[in-house]
């Protein structure tokens, strides 16, 4: 039973592959009879397809299949699933109900024969692709015996299959033509003049395909002498080959030149010469122009564009020198104070944008009392910018410079206590506190011998000098500095 079923196997492949017409009836064909064949159906469409892998060079379909127990028409041919299994294709039988997709046998170039199966009265052939043709060949058409068959046509039911005719190609061959600026060229090339193929190509075999705009050539540039044509107006050059003007624009005279006999210019590209007698001044108005900080102006003129002479009126009776005609630039004029930012000041002109005096501010400190709590405003001592509004000091400051009987105590990052220490106070009859420039911030008066507090309220980063002048009991003085920076 084993050797056996090799051999069932085989009879039933050769039985797929084998599809005679059986007088006109129907045959009822079920799936397993068909293993390189796969079925799907969707919205009542039966369609078919070559599963990948098969190798088979014709194919067999059928108009009926089994499915889910019930026979069903088969409507469509999808073709190959890999299309590279396509290529062994040589013929292929089909019932005639059964529509051919669009591409499903696009790649079937060794196709040649097609059989229409399951033959009805009034069947008419499909629409068939052409197949792809040998190479050299072109495709000619479908026939049965010296019949062609197009769409639509009525099949013979005993005479059911047609041939794909196939035929050599008929080459004329075109010459290279080179481009002008008229008339575009092309490379030479090879065209089938059969009326229903004129393809081209590159060679005389018909092998190497190609179209039109792959062996076109770019119009070329216009080809002209270097000889300029003018009239009065512009000048230009002129292509011989389609005689369009090239390079077309107005002149551009020079200046003019007196010749003795009249006035004389010429144009400095194409040397077209203009005359003048200047009987009359030609004349061209220039508008009074302001002048600025850094640039000259001018007065309302009127200059002759021939002789080059100048003058202040229109009717040009009264004539002036070109340098008459200048009003001279009124250099700046700065403002006398200053404007600023939080970390520089400048002047600035009264007539435009200009700064002068760029420069960072020069900070002076400024100390105040009140009772015992001094504080201290920074201020620039060119413009008087202050920055007492701006966030304290950030960081930690050190008292760098202590010297002789002051205690000093830092309170906050930013603020310290400052007093006589208690065994000097007893060599002392009195104190005053002043700042930097020997201005009193207050005496032993308002405060006694006990501490001040310093806060320091700016943000700008600068050594701060707090000085104490202490008066001893025989009447003489003693000055301690204190200094806190940044």
């Amino acid at each position: 039973m084993k050797r056996l079923l090799p051999v069932l196997l085989a009879v039933l492949m050769l039985l797929s592959c084998s599809n005679p017409l059986m007088d006109g009836q129907n045959s009822h064909v079920n799936i397993f009879i068909y293993p390189y064949l796969e079925f799907t159906e969707e919205e009542n469409e039966v369609a078919v397809s070559v599963v990948e892998g098969a190798d088979v060079s014709f194919i067999s379909i059928p108009s009926e299949v089994m499915i889910n127990g019930e026979a069903k028409p088969v409507t469509a041919f999808t073709g190959f699933q890999n299309p590279e299994d396509a290529e062994k294709l040589t013929a292929l039988y089909i019932p005639a109900a059964v529509t051919i997709k669009e591409g499903a046998l696009s790649n079937s170039p060794n196709l040649a024969k097609i059989e229409l199966t399951d033959v009805c009265e009034g069947a008419v052939w499909p629409d068939l692709p052409a197949p792809q043709a040998p190479l050299g060949q072109h495709f000619v058409g479908w026939f049965a015996g010296e019949s062609e068959i197009n769409p639509g046509d009525t099949v013979d039911p005993y005479n059911a299959k047609i041939i794909a005719v196939f035929e050599k190609h008929t080459l004329t061959f075109h010459e290279e033509v080179n481009s002008t600026c008229l008339v575009q060229g092309h490379e030479a090339y090879y065209e089938c003049t059969a009326e229903f193929c004129g393809k081209l190509y590159l060679d005389a075999a018909g092998i190497n395909e190609t179209n039109l705009e792959s062996i076109s050539r770019p119009l070329s540039d216009h080809v002209y002498t270097g000889n300029w044509e003018s009239d009065a107006l512009s000048h230009w050059k002129r292509c011989p080959v389609c005689n369009n003007e090239i390079e077309k624009s107005k002149h551009e005279p020079g200046e003019w030149a007196d010749c003795g006999t009249c006035w004389e210019r010429s144009c400095t590209i194409c040397g077209y010469k203009e005359t003048d007698n200047h009987v009359t001044h030609r004349l061209v108005h220039f508008e009074k122009i302001e002048p600025t900080c850094t640039e000259d102006g001018n007065i309302e003129y009127w200059k002759c564009s021939v002789c080059g002479n100048c003058y202040i009126d229109a009717q040009a009776d009264k004539k002036i020198t070109e340098n008459e005609t200048i009003l001279a630039k009124l250099n700046h004029e700065w403002k006398t104070e200053y404007a600023n930012n939080e970390t520089h000041h400048w002047k600035e002109c009264i007539r435009c944008d200009e700064q002068t005096e760029y420069e960072e501010h020069d900070w002076w400190y400024v100390f105040s009392s009140d009772g015992n709590k001094v504080s201290v405003d920074i201020s620039c001592s060119k413009c008087e910018y202050t920055n007492s509004e701006q966030p304290p000091f950030s960081g930690v400051f050190d008292v760098s410079l202590v010297y002789g009987d002051i205690e000093v105590t830092r309170l906050t990052a930013n603020s310290w206590k400052l007093g006589i220490s208690e065994g000097a106070k007893s060599e002392y009859s009195s104190c005053i506190w002043t700042n930097y420039k020997g201005e009193e911030i207050c005496s032993s008066s308002d405060i006694g011998f006990g501490p001040i507090e310093v806060t320091l309220n700016s943000s700008v980063d600068a050594d701060l000098l707090i000085m104490c002048t202490l008066t001893k009991t025989d009447g003489t003085t003693v000055t301690w500095y204190v200094q806190v920076s940044a």
